[in-house]
């Protein structure tokens, strides 16, 4: 085809151009040599012999070149960003159209055009998606005894805002602390042993509001899976959203053979595992902390357990591991229907555990004991300013504060913050007080706790 293209094209040439020139520019348009490349084109068809990527005419006799369509839309903020528009072929096609983004809020791609130049692009919204992040300032917060909370805006370098609470550092108090938690946006708190239970929640970390929970007090809050859930000596419960709370008895009253006073959580599958154990027994919920059920593991593991030393952690999928206070460890990996012994903690004294960076962290004074498994144990002394035995710590897994450790001592006098949770600095404020006993991450709106 392109050789009959030159052949009638040269004919024609030799028709229209004068005799005396040898050498011309094609006609201009509306001439009789335009007219015939126009219908032989018509009839035949014709292929571009020099095109130009950027739409513009191609070198003489050549057609328009490709445009694209438009450029890559730019990432979402937890997305990719939208694809190349399509391209067109010819100089009086229209463009293709901006890409849209496939996650995120990013903005698709637009294409310029116009006459010869690929045509016009519209310009293409990204589409929603990607994993939702936290609104709010990332904070750590520390609960203490007579209703103190403390609160480090900074990642754990200063702690500048304190409710101090009664001062009191009775256990059988409407004060006594039993734990904080984190989760769908709002911050949980449990206070009050052998008296009427008491839940909390607060978005700021400043105001808070009481939830709607009556029944005999809880222990260790639980988050997992979108869902609350937590136990007590005699009766456990679980709520959505922190503030409305169902309780529930399943296999965990006294009268089940004991009281089951520690409590953890962790994933199975995707799905929550709520666990609990003490008094030599072990509880579990897979149905969102409705209702418990009977475990089995050994006695040991179930019988140095309470909500101020040791602890039951989640690690992962599919794994929960228990650590008390004298070092004995034990590992379930069905959600906690059972359990069986690893290898104990030598001196013991364990007085919190952490799941950090794919680790067991078992810290006890001024010493901290990791594995990956439970089976194998590396003792490690802490660099701790003065030597201060560390009463409880705390860490952030993900957010801008993802990687940092947090600590206090006893009376919360002295804060400290580390970034592998073996060198510690010491943080500014802090105050002696009631005895701190839970350190946890979270998010605050603005306007409470922190500006």
């Amino acid at each position: 085809m392109t050789v009959v293209y030159v052949m009638v094209a040269k004919s024609l040439e030799r028709i229209s151009m004068p005799r005396q020139q040898t050498r011309m520019k094609y006609p201009e348009t509306g001439s009789a040599f335009h007219l015939a490349i126009f219908v032989l084109c018509a009839l035949m068809g014709c292929s571009a012999s020099t095109t130009r990527g950027d739409g513009r005419p191609a070198a003489e006799g050549g057609s328009a070149g490709s445009a694209s369509g438009g450029e890559q839309g730019l990432a979402g903020e937890n997305g990719s960003g939208g694809a190349g528009g399509t391209t067109a072929t010819t100089g009086t096609m229209t463009g293709g159209s901006g890409g849209a983004a496939t996650g995120g809020t990013g903005q698709g791609g637009s294409a310029t055009g116009g006459t010869n130049r690929g045509g016009s692009g519209g310009t293409v919204s990204g589409g929603s998606g990607g994993t939702p992040v936290p609104v709010g300032k990332p904070v750590f917060l520390a609960q203490g005894y007579g209703k103190r909370l403390v609160v480090s805006c900074d990642a754990g370098r200063t702690w500048s805002f304190e409710i101090p609470g009664s001062g009191s550092d009775a256990d059988h108090d409407v004060g006594s602390p039993h734990g904080v938690i984190w989760g769908n946006g709002v911050f949980v708190a449990f206070w009050g042993w052998g008296t009427p239970a008491v839940v909390e929640h607060s978005t700021n970390g400043k105001d808070w509001v009481q939830g709607k929970y009556s029944g005999n007090s809880l222990s260790e809050p639980m988050f997992e899976g979108g869902y609350f859930a937590a136990g007590g000596g005699h009766v456990g419960a679980s709520s959505k959203d922190g503030d409305t709370w169902s309780a529930v008895r399943d296999h965990l009253s006294v009268g089940d053979g004991g009281i089951v006073r520690a409590y953890g959580s962790g994933l199975l599958n995707g799905k929550p595992a709520f666990v609990g154990a003490g008094a030599g027994r072990y509880v579990q919920s897979q149905d969102n902390g409705i209702t418990f059920q009977p475990g089995m593991g050994p006695v040991a593991c179930a019988d140095n357990l309470n909500h101020e030393s040791g602890d039951i952690r989640g690690a992962g999928d599919g794994q929960l591991f228990i650590v008390t206070n004298p070092g004995q460890v034990c590992r379930s990996t069905d959600g906690g229907k059972t359990w069986v012994s690893r290898t104990a903690i030598a001196n013991g004294g364990i007085t919190d555990v952490l799941w950090a960076g794919g680790m067991l962290s078992a810290f006890a004074g001024t010493r901290v004991s990791r594995s990956a498994d439970g089976g194998r144990w590396a003792s490690t002394n802490l660099t701790v300013p003065g030597n201060v035995p560390l009463a409880h710590v705390g860490y952030a897994a993900d957010g801008p504060n993802a990687g940092v450790w947090v600590a206090a001592n006893t009376n919360g006098s002295q804060f400290f913050h580390s970034m592998d949770g073996v060198t510690w600095t010491r943080a500014g404020g802090g105050r002696a007080g009631a005895n701190i006993n839970t350190l946890v991450s979270g998010y605050v709106a603005p306007g409470g706790a922190c500006p």
